[in-house]
């Protein structure tokens, strides 16, 4: 999906591979009206606040990753996902595991163990945003 308009650029891409191998998606926005900035920060604070909210996933704040970012992983489908803003580009980033990858991760604390690689991916995706 691509979304090029005065007011957003906006690019969905979604790489699917073998079925033992994890599912990548990328999506970023860059709005781009005068209040761009604004309206990131906003949409970002929103959607972090939900997230934070939601049961059966685990949650953390990825710190040094743009503006600000945070990360989700829901147990139950195997997914990582990193929520990034940088000034007026906000990216997602979302992996699907495989089920005898996510099961040899830490059952108390599955996301502190992928969040540095979650922070590492997020970071290079945003970098290539300038």
């Amino acid at each position: 999906m691509r979304v090029d308009s005065a007011e957003k650029y906006e690019v969905i891409c979604d790489y699917p591979t073998a079925a033992h191998l994890p599912l990548l998606k990328f999506h970023v926005v860059i709005a781009r009206a005068a209040d761009g900035y604004l309206q990131t920060e906003q949409d970002y604070s929103r959607d972090r606040a939900a997230a934070g909210r939601l049961v059966g996933f685990d949650f953390v704040d990825l710190p040094q990753v743009g503006d600000a970012a945070y990360a989700i992983y829901d147990q139950g489908m195997w997914m990582l996902q990193a929520r990034a803003r940088s000034g007026n580009a906000a990216v997602q980033v979302q992996i699907l595991m495989p089920r005898e990858v996510a099961e040899s991760w830490s059952v108390t604390a599955p996301l502190q163990q992928q969040a540095p690689v979650l922070a590492a991916v997020t970071n290079d995706f945003l970098s290539g945003l300038r």
